[in-house]
């Protein structure tokens, strides 16, 4: 009888170890953030910058073609949170970096996410970004868009952003050459 109750209480630590592992690796699944940045185009691309922590705070800020424009802040829902998380439970990364060219009359983004401490970039036209960083992008857009996120006069920084556009060096007006 004794051997049967040791049995069982061997048994049943290790399901609790072996559960509590899952729940662990199951936890360290979750990203830390992801910020999102995306210019203009010569459409109606809409220009904006996001970031959502595990947490589930988000900071948008909406320049143009956007149906919010403006600061906002604020906490998402379980459901919206939970629909983001799966989308990270399909992402695999393997470079901590890509850059995609883009088409003079596209838009560039640039994604940052920081998963486990290591961050990655995609830096481009997003059409060409992964599937389910496309997918994680818009679906975080949409949430930006139509959740209650609150107006805020507060100036937000995102960790992405885009550089500034390259200017080339101004040639001065030469006077055209008087003959004699």
């Amino acid at each position: 009888m004794i051997k049967h109750f040791h049995r069982f209480t061997c048994c049943f630590i290790l399901g609790l170890i072996m559960t509590g592992c899952n729940t662990t690796n199951k936890k360290s699944d979750k990203f830390d953030y992801i910020s999102i940045a995306s210019s203009p185009c010569n459409g109606k691309c809409p220009v904006f910058q996001l970031e959502l922590h595990n947490d589930g705070w988000m900071t948008f800020y909406g320049s143009s073609n956007c149906q919010k424009t403006g600061s906002f802040q604020g906490k998402l829902t379980n459901e919206e949170m939970s629909k983001i998380e799966t989308y990270f439970s399909k992402l695999t990364l393997k470079k901590d970096s890509t850059i995609f060219p883009t088409p003079i009359d596209a838009n560039e983004a640039v994604v940052r996410i920081k998963i486990h401490g290591q961050a990655y970039y995609f830096y481009g036209c997003p059409s060409d970004f992964p599937n389910i960083i496309q997918k994680i992008g818009k679906e975080l857009f949409t949430i930006a868009e139509t959740s209650k996120l609150e107006k805020t006069k507060k100036i937000l920084k995102f960790k992405a952003n885009l550089p500034k556009p390259f200017m080339r060096p101004m040639i001065h007006f030469l006077p055209p050459i008087e003959e004699e």
